[in-house]
């Protein structure tokens, strides 16, 4: 494992996470807040993106964007399955 820098705060620490919306590497304490989007995929969003509320409302927005995608499309009562 190799050490490597912050780009928001300039700390030193083996685990970084990437902004999905700033595409910043960042340490854990530069993370604002982390959503579990699907089995394996997490979101991450830093301080400075959380500010801006663009990025905010598309950060909240996210999961349900993915949900419409991966939910199976329902069939009406009686409708029969092919």
């Amino acid at each position: 494992m190799t050490i490597e820098t912050c780009e928001r705060c300039g700390k030193q620490t083996v685990k970084l996470s990437t902004c999905k919306y700033c595409k910043k590497k960042m340490c854990v304490s530069c993370i604002k807040n982390t959503k579990k989007v699907a089995k394996t995929t997490t979101v991450h969003i830093c301080k400075g993106c959380w500010t801006n509320m663009k990025t905010r409302s598309e950060y909240k927005s996210y999961r349900s964007a993915v949900d419409k995608l991966l939910r199976p499309q329902f069939r009406e009562f009686g409708e029969r399955r092919y």
